[in-house]
């Protein structure tokens, strides 16, 4: 969450001009493109924000794209995003705010200081933290914190060309052990995931979390999640642990994900509470990566745009402008009902697919009028004209349907 002034106060002072200037508006009077111009310089924040946390070894893409109400992403204990932050914001400030019994390992604050990533040491002092400053008020905003996601983590920052032929190196050399390792179907990771996620069969029901957690520990480390999936006991019990059990499988995420390989020949077979573990690499984790490459090439040479929750004020003229930013568009239109108002959604169409990839990747978290755009690659149904006109006829023809009513004779 990007504040709107914080956008404005940034650019106005980098550019050295004047807030209303910078958003069209001269003697109270707006020349009508204000909600563009913000949502433009919300979105060079975010793109100088997610270059800023790249050099720093942390996936901008990830802490976007995470949605707080989904509860499949798996998060950090120990790091926190802080979001809402004013303009003004100082490290120091930040540093001595989360400075809650122990100080911690760092703060992470880009130069549009909108959004800071703190790090601790140990998870008690992350959640000590995380409930002590929730929703309290700084300076003259709340700050809104989240768990950070753990797919944000990257393998390091980028500090030079040094360190940047080093990790190429590595690259290289993980890319041929990497090959090595496909010949056996199993447990096959794909190349640049930053962790991979184990699942293990036949587990006894009495095996706990913790005991999976410390068996994995003490053979490869690395472990960053541990989950065991439970279901309700169908028998009444006073004893609250007894009303869920176990399914005789888990889940254990590694990183980084050479891992995997290593606790599969560690622990394939290895007798635990009883029984034979099987391991393999999670299929679901495998098949949505590889959902993500045939998405990757399926939209290669798109070049239409579905766009989502478009605020009811925005006019064509204003999304002409918006995403004429980024190229030459062949067409925009937004659809509208039979009284005149559109429909929350709109479609943009491109000259060249390069130009609608940098369009949906730039404006992925952008706001207008407050509302978040949500992108989407148009399908051919989408575009049906023909669909549209026929939806818009009946919601008509119901509205101008008269009622009938009962007359009563007296």
């Amino acid at each position: 969450f990007v504040r709107g002034d914080a956008v404005v106060d940034n650019l106005a002072d980098r550019l050295g001009l004047r807030k209303g200037d910078l958003l069209g508006v001269k003697d109270k009077l707006s020349s009508g493109d204000a909600a563009v111009r913000l949502a433009l310089g919300e979105t060079q924040i975010i793109e100088e924000n997610r270059e800023y946390f790249r050099n720093h070894g942390v996936d901008m893409d990830a802490l976007v794209s995470a949605d707080g109400s989904d509860n499949s992403i798996k998060r950090s204990n120990t790091g926190i995003l802080v979001k809402n932050l004013p303009y003004d914001t100082r490290e120091e400030e930040l540093t001595k705010l989360f400075h809650v019994g122990e100080a911690p390992l760092k703060v992470l604050l880009p130069p549009s200081r909108t959004i800071a990533l703190v790090e601790y040491g140990h998870s008690s002092d992350a959640k000590r933290a995380f409930k002590k400053l929730a929703y309290r008020r700084f300076k003259h905003v709340p700050i809104y914190l989240e768990w950070a996601p753990l797919t944000a983590k990257t393998s390091g920052p980028r500090e030079g060309s040094k360190n940047n032929t080093t990790a190429e190196n590595d690259a290289v050399e993980t890319k041929e052990s990497s090959l090595a390792d496909q010949q056996d179907a199993e447990m096959t990771v794909d190349e640049g995931t930053v962790s991979a996620t184990i699942y293990v069969k036949n587990l006894n029901f009495r095996t706990t979390e913790s005991a999976l957690q410390e068996v994995f520990e003490k053979a490869v480390g690395g472990v960053r999640a541990v989950r065991i999936p439970t279901k309700a006991s169908v028998v009444r019990t006073d004893d609250e642990d007894a009303k869920l059990l176990s399914m005789g499988y888990g889940f254990v995420e590694l990183a980084p994900p050479e891992l995997a390989k290593k606790a599969i020949n560690k622990l394939q077979g290895k007798l635990v509470d009883g029984h034979e573990w099987a391991l393999s690499i999670s299929s679901k984790q495998n098949q949505k990566q590889k959902q993500g490459r045939q998405g990757d090439t399926s939209t290669k040479n798109q070049t239409k745009l579905m766009v989502r929750n478009v605020p009811f004020q925005a006019t064509r003229q204003e999304l002409l402008k918006l995403f004429g930013s980024f190229g030459t568009l062949r067409k925009a239109r937004l659809p509208k009902k039979f009284d005149g108002t559109h429909r929350g959604f709109a479609f943009v169409e491109f000259l060249t697919a390069k130009e609608a990839q940098t369009a949906m990747a730039s404006l992925a978290g952008t706001h207008l009028y407050g509302r978040h755009l949500v992108l989407e690659w148009a399908s051919e149904d989408d575009n049906d004209l023909d669909k549209l006109r026929d939806k818009a006829k009946r919601d008509a023809g119901v509205m101008a349907r008269p009622q009938n009513k009962r007359i009563k004779f007296t």
